[in-house]
């Protein structure tokens, strides 16, 4: 019984630490993130095409610094129109955000939709898609949620951003 009550007590005290640890990466200034979404397959298949011919053809500084982030960011091309009917509230909710910590927010300035590519798994995580704020100089890092991400880029239209 007194085992019992130790446990419960024990979890009580926990969780909050434990979530806290989520809840300050997240509201981080340095967080680009302005929306999460589902991904549909069609994204899903041309970020996954994308981030393989980035990896198996890419230089190869720029696929070490990947394997080493681990994570890599690739354009998801445009949103849905389900996705984009969610975005006002998204900006919205990421200007407070931003705003408390007076970081730069642009609301005029369209979202990028990013998805994370894991490049040991070789898959997107989460089956999620982000919109960011602004992204940095290609195959430079960013932090999104709780991951830092080396941005690689991609054209919908083409492949020639990832030949540049």
């Amino acid at each position: 019984m007194k085992l019992r009550v130790a446990v419960c007590a024990f979890s009580v005290l926990l969780a909050p630490v434990v979530l806290a640890k989520t809840k300050l990466q997240v509201e981080d200034p340095n967080n680009v993130v302005v929306g999460r979404y589902g991904i549909t397959s069609s994204q899903r298949a041309a970020v996954e095409e994308a981030a393989e011919t980035f990896l198996t053809t890419g230089r190869l500084e720029a696929v070490q610094k990947a394997y080493t982030f681990r994570f890599i960011g690739v354009d998801a091309g445009p949103l849905t129109a389900q996705q984009a009917s969610k975005e006002p509230h998204s900006v919205a909710k990421a200007e407070r955000r931003l705003g408390r910590y007076g970081a730069e927010f642009d609301a005029n300035e369209p979202p990028r939709p990013i998805a994370i590519y894991d490049t040991i798994q070789h898959r997107v995580i989460h089956s999620r898609l982000y919109t960011v704020t602004k992204v940095p100089a290609r195959f430079d890092y960013m932090r999104m949620d709780d991951y830092l991400v080396m941005y690689i880029g991609y054209s919908v239209e083409g492949k020639e951003a990832l030949r540049k």
